[in-house]
């Protein structure tokens, strides 16, 4: 993959993604030696897109001695032998890519192994070029002529920071293990080494980003000063305020974007620990500054550790955790910096064990409400392996021999050896190491019920010991449950994506900050808004839910909406329960506003005063909604067979809005509403001029399930179809489109062929373009043709003309420029009672009378339309398109043609009636 210059917009599409990180050595053996490998991985892929994830992260899979399972690099541009190799690597970009997933990879560059080239040849002699590619110290010595280290700073891994040379007497530096020297990053040489090996190496095999590894430590700072003593039974002190966001780390930061990630469309997160300033941060994250685009932030999953040492438990509080939401939530709004939302990761206990119960009759609710709250959260949403089936910690019971992890072994060690084997206070280390330790996290995924949980069939069993819960907790007994775990999260990433505008964009506001017992937030945007109610409690809790008009969307107990309606204005929570209610309230006053506008209209000897302020209230409404992005789309409730039901297929790219879908038919309440303009829809090509038609069919109990990837824009079209295929996303079934170019300066016909299993049916919502204007659908129901015509760009809201059986347009109407007269049989308005209005920028008085008394004049004196008989239609032909894939049954689509039928009408009179054919509207598809 060639490198070339990307500039990012305002929604990079890493903002909505859903990023699953994978554990190498504990995700999936192939090979039967008891280690994961990337061959596993691979074998797990369609695992994870049916899963919901847009983005695979894989922890370091780089060659290693394995002192820190991976994070101790002996080689950039090498694989750990065990978990396969470069080509592998190849292979399983690859296969993410033709899923339409992303792969990024760990960046561990604040160190390498001791064991790495550059390294030895540091060590060797003072002299060695590469000497100064790490940090050599020359010691200190007390009064009495004992050596000591440079400074007295205390490593994450116990200790000191510094490590004796023998050979050449001098210190080198190591934050982590000893085993893991740290980088000189004051030397260019060493950064554009780095850059060269551990970055474009990968990056042009087809690598999507980083996971940036202690980000904020490369700068170490010129003063190698002591760090204050907070820890009097110790020499080395916690270091983190001296050796965390040195003086050159933003400058160092800058230029690696500017000579690598630049060049590429990447994403970049960076691990940013002890970093607490929210202003800070945003140096990190702002999009003007260059250097990251968002950045993990530790204080969630700090809480319960000691301040001193992690390993020294202690109570958290749920107002604590509520206001480190929060601060995190609410810290980037009104500015252009990013950030994320998660609970686990491979360094951290299991969030079930940790912020809900895992005691069995509480183990599945809890992980369903916390899932429901991680979902909800703004940001990009990060999920480990494990966390969608509601893994826990280990088994209290195990002795710190089934530890693997450096850091938890080291300090009970450290710990015994300065207090004793008998000491009361070893027990106090295990139960802080049962609730916060890393390899709470790493143990071996859990597939099945079968031996060493389906992770490996190694007859000597796994690397590292099963969860004995995995009889339990697996990944295919979930499969088969409809209500469980795994299909809760996948419910809630489909919606998360459905309602990524509220939930990933949405502003946060926190409610009842200091009840211990419940967490109530809100999430708002663009008028609409979300309100989740969360207990985390083993009892139950009244709540106050606050907000009018708030609707049950979706809660972790399968009977929520039937206790909803029995509750009344008393909400009660069961025991770790979740609820997410939705308002939208600029949708509803549009609603009622229209339906009473069109009631206006219809009835001939209305009040006139009632009309004008209709009209008046209606203007207002389209002027002063707010400009967001519109987000349409209604949802059904939770159902794992939902997609195998009920399809929803785009009619166009849809790159910013909700705009022009093939929409389920069969609804019984269906209402018609026109896009926001101003926002961009549609295809776009050079042939036309302006937005195009926005429409969207809204369902009240009916969901748009699915949105295309955008297709290629038609360069120059002509008489020849061209035939333009959009990719299959989410397993949708693919739409195949021909545009058929302009005819005697006639608007651009589109045929669409639509590519369905011919179990489901549809009914069609398709649109012809022009270069000046646009021309809504009409559809055809029972003997019954509607046409929806309109032919400027500026604010309009379509009616459900369906119902009525005639012509309805609303908003600023213009006659196209043309000397051709209506026909005269025609039963349509006058041209000049159909004169535009023309609705400014500023609308004035006198513009809104000018209108009112038009519109008026217009529903007094109109007749109904003649509305001609059904067209003969062409029948269906199972003809396979070349376009047309199969969908995940197997079957191939049959091919159905939709052209249009517009009534004669001065509007579209000059047009040629010859250039327009009928819709087919259908409820089902036989096959």
């Amino acid at each position: 993959m060639g490198s070339v210059t990307v500039e990012k917009g305002d929604r990079a599409w890493w903002k909505d993604a859903v990023i699953y990180q994978i554990y190498p050595a504990s995700f999936k053996d192939s090979n039967g030696d008891g280690l994961g490998d990337v061959p596993g991985i691979i074998s797990k892929v369609d695992y994870l897109k049916d899963l919901g994830v847009d983005v695979v992260w894989v922890s370091p899979m780089y060659a290693s001695p394995q002192v820190d399972m991976g994070y101790d690099i002996s080689d950039y541009q090498d694989v750990h032998r065990p978990y396969g190799t470069v080509q592998d690597m190849e292979v399983l970009i690859d296969e993410c890519h033709k899923r339409g997933m992303k792969l990024i990879l760990d960046l561990v560059v604040n160190h390498t192994s001791d064991q790495h080239a550059w390294f030895k040849e540091s060590r060797s002699s003072k002299t060695n070029p590469k000497r100064d590619w790490y940090i050599w110290k020359p010691p200190r010595y007390a009064e009495d002529g004992t050596r000591l280290p440079p400074t007295n700073w205390r490593s994450f891994f116990s200790g000191s920071t510094w490590e004796w040379d023998e050979a050449t007497g001098e210190y080198y530096l190591h934050l982590f293990a000893v085993e893991q020297p740290d980088l000189n990053w004051e030397n260019p040489e060493t950064r554009e080494a780095i850059y060269e090996s551990a970055m474009r190496f990968w990056l042009d095999k087809g690598v999507d980003g980083f996971r940036v590894d202690t980000v904020n430590m490369y700068s170490k700072g010129v003063e190698w000063r002591d760090a204050p003593v907070v820890d009097e039974s110790a020499y080395e002190q916690p270091a983190y305020n001296i050796f965390c966001n040195g003086p050159r780390i933003h400058e160092f930061l800058r230029e690696m974007n500017q000579k690598v990630l630049s060049h590429y469309d990447t994403v970049t997160v960076g691990e940013l620990p002890h970093t607490p300033d929210p202003q800070h941060v945003l140096r990190y994250v702002g999009a003007g500054d260059r250097q990251l685009d968002m950045v993990f932030q530790f204080d969630i999953v700090d809480l319960g550790q000691g301040k001193i040492c992690k390993y020294t438990a202690v109570d958290w509080t749920l107002p604590e955790l509520k206001r480190v939401v929060a601060k995190w939530q609410q810290f980037v709004e009104g500015t252009d910096g990013w950030t994320t939302a998660f609970l686990e990761n491979h360094d951290q206990g299991r969030s079930v064990s940790r912020y809900g119960s895992d005691a069995p009759p509480w183990r599945e609710p809890s992980a369903k409400m916390l899932s429901l709250m991680n979902c909800a959260m703004t940001g990009t949403l990060f999920v480990y392996q494990g966390q969608e089936i509601g893994m826990v910690n280990v088994p209290r019971s195990w002795p710190i021999e089934d530890y693997k992890d450096i850091e938890c072994r080291n300090f009970y060690s450290d710990f015994r050896r300065e207090h004793g084997e008998g000491s009361e206070f070893l027990e106090y280390v295990m139960d802080s190491i049962n609730k916060l330790g890393r390899d709470n996290a790493r143990v071996p995924m859990q597939w099945d019920d079968s031996p060493y949980a389906g992770f490996t069939d190694c007859k000597t069993g796994a690397w590292m010991r099963v969860h004995e819960l995995y009889p339990e907790i697996n990944v295919a007994r979930q499969e088969r449950e409809p209500k469980s775990v795994l299909n809760f999260w996948r419910a809630m990433l489909r919606l998360r994506k459905e309602e990524g505008e509220l939930l990933t964009h949405g502003a946060f506001e926190l409610f009842d900050e200091d009840n211990e017992k419940t967490f109530v937030f809100k999430k708002s945007r663009g008028g609409r808004a979300a309100v989740i109610a969360l207990n985390f409690t083993s009892e139950e809790q009244a709540v106050d839910v606050p907000g009018e008009g708030l609707v049950i969307r979706v809660g972790n107990y399968d009977d929520v909406k039937e206790r909803v309606a029995q509750e009344g204005e008393k909400r009660v929570l069961r025991p770790w329960e979740g609820r997410l209610y939705l308002q939208d309230w600029s949708y509803v006053a549009n609603k009622l506003i229209w339906e009473f506008f069109l009631a206006c209209t219809i009835v001939i000897n209305i009040d006139t005063a009632t009309v004008i302020v209709a009209v008046l209230i209606t203007i207002t409404i389209t002027i002063t909604e707010p400009t967001t992005e519109p987000d349409l789309k209604r949802s059904l409730e939770f159902n794992p067979e939902f997609d195998l039901k009920h399809r929803s297929l785009g009619v166009g790219p849809l790159p910013r809005s909700i705009c022009g879908y093939y929409t389920l038919s069969g609804d019984p309440d269906i209402k018609t509403r026109s896009c926001e303009f101003g926002t961009t829809c549609g295809i776009a090509s050079p042939n036309f001029s302006g937005l195009l038609a926005c429409h969207t069919t809204v369902y009240t109990e009916c969901v748009v399930k699915k949105i295309f990837d955008p297709c290629p824009s038609v360069a120059n079209p002509s008489e020849t179809a061209h035939p333009l295929c959009c990719q299959e996303k989410d397993g949708a079934i693919p739409v195949c489109r021909t545009y058929i170019g302009p005819r005697s300066n006639n608007p651009i016909a589109l045929k669409m062929y639509a590519c369905e299993p011919t179990s489901l049916g549809h009914e069609t919502n398709v649109f012809l373009y022009q270069e000046t204007g646009y021309l809504l659908p009409q559809t055809r129901s029972s003997g019954q043709t509607t046409g929806l015509t309109a032919n400027n760009l500026s604010s309009m809201t379509v009616s459900d003309a369906s119902t009525s059986g005639m012509t309805s347009t609303t908003g600023p109407l213009s006659t196209p420029t043309s000397t051709a007269t209506p026909a005269a049989t025609s039963d349509v308005p006058s041209a000049q009672a159909q004169t535009p209005v023309i609705v400014g920028g500023v609308i004035g008085g006198l513009v809104i009378l000018g209108f009112v008394v038009c519109f008026v004049v217009w529903v007094r004196t109109r007749k109904p339309p003649a509305v001609s008989g059904p067209a003969e239609l062409p029948g269906d032909q199972p003809v396979e398109h070349a376009g047309c894939e199969l969908d995940a049954g197997g079957h191939r689509g049959r091919r159905r043609e939709e052209e249009f039928l517009m009534p004669e009408s001065p509007v579209i009179r000059h047009f040629g009636n010859d250039d327009f054919h009928s819709v087919r509207q259908r409820s089902d598809l036989s096959p």
